[in-house]
């Protein structure tokens, strides 16, 4: 276990006796300091309705949540905005809606508002950065290092932005943290409790996003060791070890047993399905190197540490510890899956890299560590970089939750509190154009159907009116509102906010009757 120890243990002994009162310093910075300073940064963003980078993710998101509260508060039932003809709302399963069904059982307590939803996202992001501080505290045996590896995890960038976000895959993050701090307890104690609790929390983010599934690659990868090391003997331990995760990992696999034969997505088939040119695939590797990881996923200062954690960790000859088999067996994992989904992936779906997070940053809190043990310039180097991390990302990250990433309905989010007034809130409207399906719904909070072209015949507009009540019509495309085919159902305009403009359309019974 060397290899990994930190000799830094002054440092560790003095942040430990260091008191304001009878509160120890290191709670103050994790529990007080890092959260004041992320709500300053984040300020203007709380009560800031959903906009920016992948807006259609979140708005998914907000429609199951508030389909919730709303209409059905059955977590088998997570549902959008399309009306079928039963005048009901269209259920669709993906990942299991815990986290949404959860936050629209806390609107029955506060109300509906997106500065809820942000708030209950900001609070999950604090447990992940608790998280993090437990598992790297029990993992490197320092105190300093648990404090700084938190930091510099709570200034990821992609971190940063989608902690604020209504995103399931938060939940899988913080679940998988938790997760990793427990089995790094048990690794220490031996007890059946922290096995119990480290498989509830993978079982949590497996159920929230399956892709985190690749994170039993740790416990996998220590449990094959252990048995081959004990040579198949006396293997109780493994044996209950595995039977507690098998168990507990059940009810989030037997979900995607059910829901993923409904699926249309390309997830599931990963590069066998999904291919991409020669050229496409080394644009998109260009991408990743120079981009996604040193500036979204470590925002430019953590490459530094990155850099110096696989340096030192070569030097001390780190596969010589014990943790370097289960620590690799997690790496893999996590690799696996992105040459899996790299196509899937792109250029554009960061938020699909979010488990990288904990293989890179358990990485720069081990460069951090043998940063400050190089000397005195060691130490004031780490922290000043440390320091200019929040600095760093908040200025790589500010524009995120601009308009101009929703480009398609930038003035539906520019005039939503208008255009949501413009018809009744019961109304089934028609929406176009959206080519994420969920924005323009979510933004003028009206059920109905949304379409993503200039693509609309009059005999579609028939029969929504007919049989599924339309009244009302929400379109930016002049393409589709001079169609004769079209405009002949409107009966007046009601209102025009930007390239957006509300129609009220010709009543059924008036529709039947032509």
């Amino acid at each position: 276990m060397k290899n990994f120890q930190s000799n830094g243990s002054s440092w560790d002994s003095t942040i430990e006796s260091l008191r304001i009162g009878r509160i120890s310093v290191r709670y103050l910075i994790l529990f007080l300091f890092i959260p004041l300073l992320s709500i300053f940064l984040h300020w203007k963003i709380f009560d800031r309705e959903l906009s920016g980078i992948h807006t259609w993710r979140q708005t998914q998101t907000a429609q199951n949540i508030l389909n919730f509260y709303r209409y059905d508060s059955n977590i088998l039932n997570p549902s959008n905005n399309v009306i079928t003809k039963e005048h009901k709302l269209t259920v669709f399963r993906n990942e299991f809606p815990v986290m949404q069904w959860t936050v629209g059982m806390i609107f029955h307590l506060t109300g509906n508002s997106v500065f809820v939803i942000r708030i209950c996202m900001f609070v999950l992001g604090l447990f992940s950065i608790f998280g993090m501080y437990s598992w790297l505290k029990n993992l490197l045996n320092s105190e300093i290092t648990a404090l700084a590896g938190a930091w510099a995890f709570t200034f990821s960038p992609v971190f940063y932005y989608y902690t604020m976000n209504p995103m399931p895959d938060n939940l899988a993050l913080c679940g998988t943290i938790w997760s990793l701090a427990y089995f790094t307890r048990y690794l220490k104690t031996g007890s059946l409790k922290h096995v119990a609790w480290s498989a509830f929390f993978l079982s949590l983010a497996v159920a929230a996003k399956l892709p985190f599934i690749v994170f039993l690659g740790a416990q996998g990868s220590w449990l094959l060791w252990s048995i081959i090391r004990k040579q198949f003997k006396k293997l109780k331990p493994e044996i209950l070890f595995s039977l507690i995760f098998l168990v507990i990992l059940s009810p989030a696999l037997l979900w995607y047993a059910w829901v993923i034969p409904t699926w249309s997505n390309g997830v599931t088939s990963g590069i066998f399905r999904n291919t991409i040119s020669a050229d496409t695939f080394h644009a998109f590797l260009r991408y990743h190197l120079n981009t996604m990881f040193p500036v979204i996923l470590l925002g430019y200062v953590a490459v530094l540490f990155l850099f110096l954690g696989f340096i030192f960790a070569i030097l001390r000859k780190c596969w010589k510890d014990d943790r370097f088999i289960w620590l690799t067996g997690m790496g893999l994992g996590v690799l696996l899956y992105f040459v899996f989904e790299f196509n899937m992936i792109g250029i554009v779906h960061d938020y699909y890299m979010m488990p990288f997070l904990p293989v890179l940053y358990v990485i720069v809190a081990y460069g951090i560590q043998q940063t400050i043990r190089l000397d005195n310039w060691g130490k004031w180097l780490a922290a000043l970089l440390l320091i200019s991390m929040p600095v760093v990302t908040y200025k790589l990250t500010k524009d995120y939750w601009s308009e101009k990433y929703m480009p398609q309905v930038a003035d539906v989010f520019l005039n939503h509190k208008e255009l949501r007034e413009a018809a009744p809130a019961t109304a089934i409207c028609i929406m176009l154009n959206d080519v994420s399906s969920y924005a323009f719904a979510y933004l003028i909070d009206k059920n109905g159907f949304v379409f993503n072209d200039d693509h609309l015949p009059g005999g579609w507009v028939d029969d929504m009116i007919r049989n599924y009540g339309a009244t009302y019509m929400y379109s930016n495309s002049r393409v589709v509102e001079e169609d004769p085919e079209v405009n002949q159902y409107f009966e007046n305009m009601v209102m025009e906010r930007g390239n957006v403009r509300v129609y009220k359309l010709k009543g059924k019974e008036s529709v039947i009757r032509e």
